[in-house]
């Protein structure tokens, strides 16, 4: 992840002081904010700012209760909590042969919301041209409206085709595109048959994923 770490840091010094500044055991000012959100998620990369008043970013040790927390770079890290529930990190200043603890704070760690499903990527849709989905026969999977560019690979779904409320078609698709029998099929429909993605095995940063299964009214053109 992409961090402006040099232009802003003290405008980013300024702006989180009054929400996030503590003070430490000794009395020295710190300050610890999640660059992205009010809350950090298990098992990705959140990118966090640590700033000790009067002391360099090198001169720092950051550490956590909950996961793993690396150095990014000019005063960055990159946590990765492995839990849900509180996640506290400790900021430790180096003193010659020792350390001197100056402070910790706790964040809230909760696991990635479940992704969406989409066909020819129509996400916000719930109505598509056959054509549209002979020629854009894909099956997606993406948080909608998330901080994090996250990638995730669909590996299997079911499709099923109703009219009327009837079965007329239903088949297990390995991969993120419909079959070609599927596609084929699709010339045999009508507007107002519907399709329904569903039973999809997605897998995600660091697990597999549920996902709600998705409805498409077909239109004929």
């Amino acid at each position: 992840m992409k961090h402006n770490r040099t232009n802003h840091l003290w405008v980013f010094i300024a702006g989180v002081w009054m929400l996030f500044c503590a003070p430490a055991a000794i009395g020295q000012q710190f300050a610890i904010a999640n660059d992205k959100s009010n809350c950090v998620y298990i098992g990705i990369e959140n990118p966090v700012s640590v700033v000790v008043a009067n002391a360099g970013c090198d001169s720092l040790i950051v550490t956590t209760d909950n996961g793993t927390i690396a150095p990014a770079g000019n005063c960055h890290y990159s946590f990765r909590p492995i839990r849900a529930g509180t996640a506290q990190i400790t900021v430790r200043q180096k003193n010659k042969s020792d350390t001197i603890i100056i402070g910790s704070m706790k964040f809230r760690a909760k696991p990635l919301p479940a992704p969406t499903l989409a066909l020819s990527g129509a996400f916000d849709k719930d109505t598509l041209s056959i054509h549209q989905i002979q020629a854009s026969p894909y099956v997606v999977a993406s948080l909608r409206g998330f901080d994090f560019d996250l990638r995730y690979n669909v590996n299997s779904f079911n499709t099923i085709i109703l009219r009327n409320d009837t079965s007329i078609f239903s088949e297990k698709n390995t991969g993120y595109k419909l079959s070609e029998n599927m596609i084929t099929f699709l010339s045999q429909c009508q507007t107002s048959d519907r399709l329904i993605l569903c039973a999809a095995e997605v897998c995600g940063p660091y697990r597999k994923e549920k996902v709600a299964p998705v409805e498409y009214v077909l239109k004929k053109e």
